[in-house]
């Protein structure tokens, strides 16, 4: 028996979709990276929202037309940037958005992220008196081997593990540190209350994938993408007081910046 050729079938959970943005063969842009980028638009557009299971790769490769190791070569990039997530013996799933983070200013942690509507925690992992490392104490400007508070600390986002850091302080600067409750009080706000007022901080960010150690603490894969953030608070009198040393889950966050041009620049 000869079957005619009809329309392509549209699996249910996409008959409602702009299926207008589909790929163009003549283009010189990769078909995967295309299809890539269509369900980002799509999940951009709300099309697709936080938690909703994609087309499986069979539906994908009927509605674009291709074959399923193009399809499985976009969702995997798409897993890879954090933008969609896997469960086994499910399927593929839309991830939530990412959490960000301005660099224009001076921003804490529990100071900005209820702004965004989330709910900051923080679980104190140590805490302990220690000589400070050649970097430790290279970053704090102390003497090699100087006592040093190190706290290890967990932050969370709406209860979902965020941020692994440790942190240092010099117990000679603020040896009070270790009598509070850190998973309750504000840090900075603490630091100035003992007469060391905080004015400025630099940071650093450097991409790595996630070890065996950090994987299990962030519940996320080995050799997951993540952000190693070092940043180091001074006083005024350009004095450092607190080194912050991180990793932060590579599909949950995001940094944007403000840059402006220099007034020579720009043309008048």
């Amino acid at each position: 028996m000869v079957r005619r050729k009809g329309r392509r079938r549209i699996p249910p959970n996409m008959r409602n979709m702009d299926l207008r943005r589909l790929i163009d063969r003549e283009n010189v842009i990769p078909l995967y990276h295309q299809i890539k980028e269509s369900i980002k638009g799509k999940i951009s557009d709300e099309e697709l929202k936080p938690g909703e299971q994609i087309p499986s790769e069979a539906e994908l490769c009927s509605i674009y037309n291709v074959s399923r190791g193009t399809v499985r070569n976009a969702i995997n990039n798409l897993v890879i940037d954090g933008i969609l997530y896997r469960e086994h013996g499910r399927g593929t799933f839309v991830a939530k958005p990412k959490i960000e983070q301005s660099l224009v200013n001076f921003y804490t942690f529990f100071g900005d992220m209820p702004k965004q509507g989330y709910r900051p925690g923080k679980r104190l992992l140590k805490i302990v008196v220690e000589p400070a490392s050649k970097s430790v104490a290279r970053s704090l400007s102390i003497k090699n081997g100087t006592d040093v508070i190190h706290a290890r600390i967990l932050k969370e986002v709406n209860d979902e593990p965020f941020l692994l850091e440790s942190l240092y302080v010099s117990h000679e600067l603020c040896p009070k540190l270790l009598d509070v409750d850190i998973e309750t009080v504000r840090l900075y706000d603490f630091i100035d209350e003992e007469g060391i007022t905080l004015y400025k901080s630099t940071e650093s960010f450097e991409p790595i994938l996630i070890d065996e150690f950090t994987s299990e603490i962030l519940e996320v894969p080995v050799g997951a993408p993540g952000l190693a953030v070092e940043r180091v608070v001074y006083a005024i009198g350009d004095l450092p007081v607190v080194l912050h040393r991180g990793v932060v889950r590579g599909d949950r966050c995001k940094y944007h910046v403000e840059l402006f041009r220099a007034k020579d620049e720009i043309r008048k």
